[in-house]
């Protein structure tokens, strides 16, 4: 995994000005890929004894990498192998969805969205857990050539036991069988907003486009205690903040009290950000970080290492888990973390340095 490294390296040299152009990072990592062991994802689309119900299904398969669904550990040395999926994402999850028999009384037609599937295991537990992250939006068609959102998923399933990986692949299609159950009882509620079909392309920027902080507006100075006020520009309390910068480029953040301006540090746990009224940080248990905007997305870049198997939640994702298996476990590196718009967790995308 040499080679990794040295590129990721030598990418940041280059693209470290303007901030790293994350899309060109995630395909150097997944070039370095290949050396390692692969395994297939295999999919179930029997749900037992139901029969999906959508005369007409589209799948709309907006993940970043689209081969990669995961890494498992294999035999007594744990050994880190990809699970990838060989064949076409978007074709093969639409028998989840589609009726068996065209010829339904009342056409449905049914446009699914994957923005995340990825799978990983800690090894370090006992007995060893899997997770499945999975991200979902489910649309009906109206009667105009409109549609309607019925469904979101957004979750973290966890499995426990010695065979993780049959769990996890087993998990991957009750979850989506789970999903075409409730999409087909779920009645298409004509009061929510309506959406053409070149729109859901790209739903994701017209959702952030509406969202205060991520648009150009400038921060509102204050402490904001969860995402709900964060991402409204509304501090849960309106106040006057100074954020000071070490020589070792840690930031100390305090709250300005009354005509003699006196100062009181702020923790950094109990919150979700700060702003001094011209930048934003993150607030975690470790400090705080700068947030970047970077095309109408948020990004921070935090310290960590893989040693930890607390980290496990943190680096849960695509990169983190790319990252996690080829780089050392002791080393402390730089990643680069994106604000999740719809609810506020922070995404690894990738490594600075």
């Amino acid at each position: 995994m040499t080679l990794l490294v040295v590129q990721i390296l030598s990418l940041n040299s280059q693209v470290h000005s303007d901030y790293m152009k994350i899309p060109l990072l995630l395909l150097t990592i997944l070039v370095a890929l290949p050396s390692l062991g692969q395994i297939s994802l295999t999919l179930n689309p029997h749900c037992g004894d139901f029969e999906p119900v959508f005369t007409d299904v589209e799948v709309l398969d907006l993940r970043e990498g689209q081969k990669l669904v995961g890494f498992i550990h294999k035999g007594i040395t744990n050994k880190p192998e990809q699970i990838v999926f060989t064949g076409n994402m978007a074709d093969s999850l639409v028998p989840f969805f589609k009726a068996p028999n065209g010829d339904l009384k009342t056409p449905k037609k049914l446009v699914f969205i994957l923005n995340e599937l990825f799978m990983n295991e800690n090894t370090k537990s006992v007995p060893k857990t899997g997770k499945l992250k999975l991200s979902t939006r489910l649309f009906i068609k109206n009667d105009l050539e409109t549609y309607s959102e019925i469904l979101t998923t957004d979750s973290i399933f966890t499995v426990k036991g010695f065979d993780v990986t049959k769990k996890l692949f087993r998990l991957v299609s009750d979850e989506l069988c789970n999903l075409s159950k409730t999409a087909a009882k779920t009645e298409n509620n004509r009061e929510r907003p309506v959406l053409t079909r070149s729109e859901l392309e790209h739903f994701d920027s017209l959702e952030i486009s509406k969202l205060p902080i991520f648009s150009n507006q400038k921060p509102t100075s204050g402490i904001f205690k969860d995402y709900s006020h964060f991402k409204e520009n509304k501090p849960d309390i309106e106040a006057e903040i100074l954020v000071e910068k070490s020589k070792k480029g840690k930031f100390t953040a305090y709250r300005i009290f009354g005509s003699r301006r006196k100062k009181v540090q702020l923790e950094t746990s109990g919150f979700y950000a700060i702003s001094d009224g011209i930048k934003l940080f993150k607030a975690t248990s470790e400090g705080l970080f700068e947030i970047k905007k970077i095309d109408h997305k948020l990004f921070y870049d935090r310290a960590g290492s893989f040693t930890d198997p607390g980290n496990a939640g943190i680096y849960f994702g695509m990169a983190g888990a790319m990252i996690a298996f080829s780089l050392s476990p002791h080393k402390i590196n730089l990643f680069r973390f994106k604000i999740n718009h719809r609810r506020g967790n922070s995404i690894p995308m990738g490594i600075v340095e």
